[in-house]
């Protein structure tokens, strides 16, 4: 992503509310949102948390913890220590050893 402008959410910062974003965003800390959307990349790192009812992204790359419904038009990449719970969409997901995928249907949230 060199060159390329991202949104940060740095280490311990939590953010709460509703993100449409353009570029890639980046999570250290926590995020909170009832919608994010992004024409782009959503980095979560390992320490980073994102718990939010809908997730709109064109690729998604998990080290850290996501909660809700995910939605990634190209794919959605766990890293071995990546722990995701909700619902995924995505054409290609690709799953690390170690990475927890709980999978949970729409009347189980």
């Amino acid at each position: 992503m060199t060159g390329n402008s991202n949104t940060v959410i740095g280490k311990g910062t939590v953010l709460h509310g509703v993100l449409n974003i353009k570029h890639s965003i980046q999570v250290y800390g926590t995020l909170q949102s009832g919608q994010l959307a992004t024409e782009k990349t959503l980095i979560v790192e390992e320490e980073g948390s994102v718990q939010a009812d809908e997730i709109e992204v064109d690729e998604a790359i998990i080290n850290g913890k996501v909660s809700g419904k995910l939605r990634a038009r190209q794919r959605v990449y766990m890293a071995a220590q990546a722990v995701f719970a909700g619902q995924l969409e995505t054409p290609v997901l690709v799953v690390e050893e170690g990475a927890v995928l709980i999978e949970q249907s729409p009347s189980d949230q």
